[in-house]
């Protein structure tokens, strides 16, 4: 019976030290759990997904879909486990490249003493079991690692899974105060207490102005030039599923200083925009996490366009000349389209347009861009 007790004892004492352990004590180095691996049965998609060692790649590239030969629709592993896609961009410039990660959809929650006096908050925690306790952070670790030499690293939204004190907290302790090099663009779940919150008009922008005190960078609007070849523009559709009149004349400004100076521009947003193709109203992703086949010929831009929004999208299209990439999350799948645009003189061209999955999925997933 004493032996019991004393067995008792020590699970309650383990338990009552892991409920107390500070946000930064969470293991980031163990291989993800059940929760974290998604396994995929979609047909012919699964044979694509089966892992080949390619002789043309390089080493600790095994390639997982696709071939080296087209970067549009290759995806490998690292040594690491994580998941890469590349994309390389010609600036025209020469010299030393620049290096761009992008990494989405991490969806890191944790909650803190305050945040479960919130009963909106301690319903969604008691209900919402995936990624519980940043279980999505031993991924984004395993990527944030791999990428600290690199030049910039954009995190393209739903950075945490909803809108706790804990998990801002988390993410600020953790990622914007250890990696110098981070970005940050804001999602849909940035702003949610609950998962498919309507949130009324008058409550965004207070959010919005919180979750600012977190995040790196003016969470509507940011723009930096790198290497002196080429100009990041992080820009919110995420929180509201749509642009924002404040954005229309810094983006138009900006786009003016990169075609002067001769400077290659690269889009960075949470939730993809209309292509305007209906080629893509049936797109299949590179590598599917489940969402499999979806429309990219409407959307933001397009069917929900407001004035504002319309605007931004105007500008976007009819700058395809300068404006030479553009990528998002949202979806958590790998995708590639292409938007319809025009050149500044009104030729026909296309913006491409790259999804990356979330990094929750698998051992974690992330796009390299190499700029030349």
């Amino acid at each position: 019976m004493k032996k019991a007790f004393r067995i008792i004892a020590l699970i309650l004492l383990v338990l009552m030290c892991f409920t107390a352990c500070d946000t930064s004590d969470i293991p980031a180095d163990t291989e993800p759990d059940e929760e974290n691996t998604v396994s995929t049965s979609e047909g012919d998609v699964t044979d694509k997904q089966t892992e080949e060692t390619n002789p043309a790649d390089e080493p600790g590239k095994t390639t997982v879909v696709g071939s080296s030969a087209d970067k549009k629709g290759w995806l490998y592993r690292q040594d690491n486990g994580v998941l890469v896609r590349e994309v390389d961009i010609d600036s025209g410039k020469g010299g030393e490249a620049v290096e761009i990660i992008q990494i989405t959809d991490t969806h890191i929650s944790y909650m803190n003493d305050n945040d479960k006096k919130d009963p909106v908050l301690l319903d969604t925690y008691n209900t919402r079991e995936w990624l519980r306790n940043a279980g999505g952070w031993r991924n984004a670790k395993r990527c944030l690692d791999s990428a600290v030499d690199a030049d910039r690293v954009i995190l393209t939204g739903d950075i945490i899974d909803y809108m706790s004190e804990g998990a801002l907290e988390f993410v600020k302790n953790n990622i914007f105060d250890k990696y110098s090099n981070v970005n940050t663009v804001v999602g849909n779940h940035e702003v949610v207490k609950a998962m498919g919150e309507d949130i009324a008009d008058a409550d965004l922008p207070a959010r919005m102005e919180y979750i600012g005190g977190y995040f790196t960078e003016n969470v509507y609007y940011h723009s930096e030039v790198l290497g002196d070849k080429v100009m990041i523009i992080q820009l919110d559709n995420g929180s509201d599923s749509r642009f924002w009149e404040s954005q229309i004349e810094p983006l138009r400004e900006d786009l003016a200083i990169a075609r002067k100076s001769g400077l290659v521009v690269l889009l960075f947003y949470h939730i993809p925009i209309a292509t305007g193709n209906i080629k893509y109203a049936a797109t299949k992703p590179i590598y599917d996490n489940g969402g499999g086949v979806r429309n990219f010929a409407a959307g933001i831009g397009v069917t929900n366009a407001d004035s504002a929004t319309a605007e931004v999208y105007n500008i976007i299209t009819n700058n395809g000349d300068i404006i030479k990439g553009a990528f998002c999350g949202h979806v958590h799948n790998h995708y590639y389209t292409e938007i319809t645009a025009k050149t500044a003189s009104g030729e026909p061209t296309v913006i491409p347009q790259y999804m990356v999955a979330s990094s929750a999925y698998d051992y974690g997933h992330m796009l390299k861009i190499t700029v030349k």
